[in-house]
C-alpha cells in the first residue's frame, strides 16, 4: 500500500516538473506587451512599447538589436528574401525609457501617451529602487536593465528608432523585422503590435512569422495588427510589410533588383508550410480528443468489469445479519489482517488485551499514577501462538525487566535512537510473523487479471494527459482525465480480493460486529454470558466498535445490578475492574505503541500567404533586428 501511495504521488508530481507544459499557453511574467512600429519616410522604424508585468519584480531586462548577426549576406537570389543582412538596420537612436501609470492604454496609438515619467541613466546597481536604468552597448544593439519595482504599479515605457530599417527594391519597398528574438525569456499573456505606414497604400501587404496561433490582419490601407493571446518564452516573432516605394522617398537602402515576385513566392511557400502544419495540428488535436474520449469509454467499461468481478468474488451463502458466537479461535491481530490486509497498532493493543484475557499477562493499575499500568508475565502460559510469544518477549524481556513492564516504559523506550531502532526491528518481526500466520488461513487470492488491465488503463490516462499538456487545444476532459485516472488507481490500490473462506470469515466477523454495535439495544435474555464480555471488547478493538461496546456494556452492567455475591467469578478474576478500566487501558496501550513506533521512525536516517492577413507562418527571427529580455 505504501508503494502504491508513493507511485501516485510521483505520478502527480511529474506533471509539475515539465517547464511551461502544465501552464496555460503564455501564462507568465509579462502580462501585456503593446508595440507600435511606425515606418518613417526615411526608411527608419520608430518604435513605441508599453509592458505590464505580473507582480513581484524589481525591474525589466530589455535587449534591442538593430541587426541579426546570424544572417547571410544579401546577393539578390530568391533565398535571400527569406532572411539576409539587407534587412538589418544601421543603428539604434533616440532611446527613451520611463514608466506610465494607466489601466486603459490603447495599444493602437502609443505615440501620444500622457504623463510618462522618464527614467535617469545610472551606472550602478539600483535593485529595489525605481526610476533608473543601465545601458550597455552590445555587438548588435543595446542591453537595458530598467529599475522599476512592482510596488509602484507602473508599466514600463520605451521608445527608440531603428535607423535605415526599410529596403527599397526596384518595384516595391519592404520592412522585414523581428519583433522579438528567441531570447525573450518571459512568457507573454497578450502581445499586440500595430505596424503603421507613413501614408495610405492600397497595395500594402503584410505577413507574420512565428508560432502558428498568432494572427495578422490588415486594418486599413495604412495599418496592420498582429495579435498573440499567449506566447511562451523564447519564441521569435517577425513581420514583413510590402508597400509602394514612393512612401519612403528619403530611404537610402536600395537592393537595385525587383523584389515583389521573390517576396510573394517566399511568403507563399512559408504560408503553405504553415497551413500544412496547421492541418497536421488539427489532425493531432482530433486524435488527442478522440483518444481521450475513447479512454473514458474504456475506463468506464474496465472499472465496471472490475467492480462486477469484485462483487462476484464476494458472493457467499452466509447471509446472517447478527452473529453472537466468535467465527474462529484465531487472535484479533489475524482478524485485522483479514479485514484490511494490514497490521496496525490496533492489532498490538488488541493482542495485549487478548493475552490478558488468556491469562498470559496480568495487569495492575499503578496507584500513584492512574494513567499508568503494569503488565506482569504469567509463567508457563499455554496455547500461545508464535506471534503472541514474540509480543510477550518484546514487551517483557526487551522493554521490561523480564518479569513485568509498564505503559510508561513502553512509551519511553523509543526515545533514544538505538532503542528505537531495536524496537522497529522487533515490531516488524512481530508483524511479519502475524502475516505468516494469517497467510496459513488462505484468506486471500491473487488479484484477477482485470486488475492489471485496470492499472494499465489508469496509467495510460495519465500518459494521455501529459501528451495533452503539450498541445495548444483546450478540452476540459483532458484536464479531468488525470484526476479520474488517479482516483481509479487509489480505488484499485484499496481493493482486497479474498478467497471463498476469506469472504465467509469476513462476513461472519462483520455480523459479529453488527451484534456488538447493537449490544445496547438487545433484551437482557439475548445477551451473552458476562464472563465473555471482555473477549468481545478485545475483538471490538480491531473491528472498530470498542468504545461504543464498552459504553453499552457499562450501562447494561449497571442496569443488571450485578454484585460480587451473585457473580463472584466475574469479580474474582478482575473482569469487573478491567471492564471499567478498558478504554483507559486500550487507549494507553495504543498511544504508547504509537509514540514509540513513530518516534523511532522519525529518529532513523533520511533517504536520499497572401499578405492581406491571416495566421502566422513558421520561421520567426530570420529577418533584421529584434530583441529579447525578461524581468528580474
Amino acid at each position: 500500500m505504501k508503494k502504491t501511495k508513493l507511485i501516485l504521488i510521483l505520478l502527480i508530481f511529474s506533471l509539475f516538473i515539465f517547464p511551461n507544459k502544465a501552464k496555460a499557453l503564455g501564462e507568465g511574467e509579462t502580462k501585456k506587451l503593446y508595440m507600435n512600429f511606425n515606418i518613417e519616410e526615411d526608411g527608419s522604424l520608430k518604435v513605441y512599447e508599453v509592458a505590464k508585468l505580473n507582480p513581484n519584480y524589481n525591474g525589466r531586462i530589455r535587449t534591442l538589436a538593430y541587426k541579426n548577426v546570424n544572417t547571410k549576406h544579401f546577393t539578390g537570389i530568391k533565398s535571400d528574401f527569406e532572411g539576409s543582412d539587407i534587412y538589418n538596420a544601421d543603428s539604434i537612436i533616440d532611446e527613451k525609457i520611463g514608466s506610465i501609470k494607466s489601466d486603459n492604454i490603447n495599444p493602437k496609438d502609443l505615440s501620444n501617451l500622457k504623463n510618462i515619467k522618464f527614467f535617469q541613466q545610472t551606472y550602478i546597481d539600483k535593485t529595489g529602487e525605481s526610476g533608473f536604468y543601465n545601458e550597455n552597448i552590445t555587438q548588435d544593439g543595446v542591453y537595458l536593465k530598467i529599475y522599476n519595482n512592482s510596488t509602484t504599479a507602473e508599466d514600463f515605457y520605451l521608445e527608440y528608432t531603428y535607423k535605415n530599417a526599410a529596403v527599397v527594391h526596384n518595384d516595391v519597398a519592404e520592412v522585414s523585422w523581428n519583433i522579438l528574438s528567441n531570447n525573450y525569456n518571459d512568457a507573454i499573456e497578450e502581445l499586440i503590435v500595430y505596424v503603421n505606414l507613413p501614408k495610405e497604400d492600397k497595395s500594402m501587404r503584410v505577413w507574420l512569422r512565428g508560432p502558428l496561433h498568432g494572427t495578422v490582419e490588415r486594418i486599413n490601407d495604412k495599418q496592420a495588427k498582429i495579435t498573440y493571446h499567449g506566447l511562451n518564452a523564447n519564441n521569435a516573432v517577425s513581420f514583413r510589410m510590402m508597400f509602394d516605394k514612393s512612401l519612403i522617398p528619403y530611404s537610402i537602402k536600395h537592393s537595385y533588383i525587383n523584389g515583389k515576385e521573390n517576396i510573394l513566392e517566399v511568403e507563399q511557400k512559408a504560408a503553405d508550410i504553415a497551413n500544412a502544419q496547421r492541418e497536421k495540428a488539427k489532425l493531432k488535436e482530433l486524435i488527442i480528443k478522440l483518444s481521450i474520449i475513447i479512454w473514458y469509454v474504456i475506463f468506464i467499461i474496465v472499472m465496471f468489469l472490475l467492480y462486477k468481478k469484485k462483487k462476484e468474488l464476494e458472493q457467499s451463502d452466509f447471509n446472517i445479519d447478527y452473529l453472537r458466537e466468535f467465527p474462529a479461535d484465531y487472535g484479533p491481530e489475524i482478524v485485522e489482517y483479514l479485514i484490511s490486509k494490514k497490521i496496525t497498532d490496533k492489532a498490538m493493543s488488541a493482542s495485549i488485551l487478548n493475552l490478558i484475557n488468556k491469562k498470559a499477562l496480568t495487569v495492575e493499575q499503578i496507584p500513584d499514577d492512574k494513567k499508568n499500568y503494569k503488565f506482569i508475565k504469567v509463567e508457563n502460559a499455554k496455547d500461545l501462538t508464535e506471534s503472541e510469544e514474540k509480543l510477550i518477549s518484546m514487551l517483557i524481556d526487551n522493554i521490561g525487566n523480564e518479569k513485568e513492564v509498564t505503559l510508561k516504559e513502553i512509551k519511553e523506550y523509543g526515545n533514544t535512537y538505538s532503542k528505537g531502532k531495536d524496537f522497529l526491528k522487533l515490531y516488524d518481526d512481530w508483524k511479519n510473523t502475524i502475516i505468516k500466520e494469517a497467510e496459513k488461513e488462505d484468506f486471500f487470492i491473487k488479484p484477477p487479471f482485470i486488475v492489471s488491465i485496470a492499472i494499465l488503463i489508469c496509467l495510460l490516462g495519465i500518459f494521455i494527459t501529459i501528451i495533452y499538456m503539450f498541445s495548444l487545444t483546450f478540452f476540459i476532459l483532458g484536464y479531468l482525465c488525470i484526476i479520474i485516472a488517479v482516483i481509479g488507481l487509489i480505488y484499485i490500490g484499496k481493493l482486497i480480493f479474498r478467497s471463498k473462506k476469506g469472504v465467509l470469515h469476513y462476513k461472519k466477523w462483520l455480523a459479529l460486529k453488527k451484534f456488538m454495535e447493537d449490544f445496547g439495544t438487545m433484551d437482557e435474555k439475548e445477551l451473552p454470558e458476562i464472563i465473555v464480555w471482555e473477549k468481545y471488547l478485545v475483538y471490538a478493538t480491531v473491528l472498530g466498535c470498542a468504545d461504543k461496546l464498552e459504553k453499552d456494556m457499562k450501562t447494561r452492567f449497571d442496569q443488571m445490578n450485578l454484585t460480587e455475591e451473585n457473580y463472584p467469578e466475574f469479580y474474582a478474576y478482575g473482569y469487573y475492574n478491567r471492564l471499567y478500566l478498558y478504554s483507559t487501558l486500550n487507549s494507553g496501550i495504543r498511544n504508547s505503541i504509537h509514540s514509540t513506533y513513530y518516534h523511532s521512525v522519525a529518529s532513523t536516517t533520511s533517504s536520499s500567404g497572401s499578405g492581406f492577413g491571416g495566421g502566422a507562418s513558421m520561421g520567426g527571427g530570420s529577418f533584421g533586428g529584434g530583441g529579447g529580455g525578461g524581468h528580474f
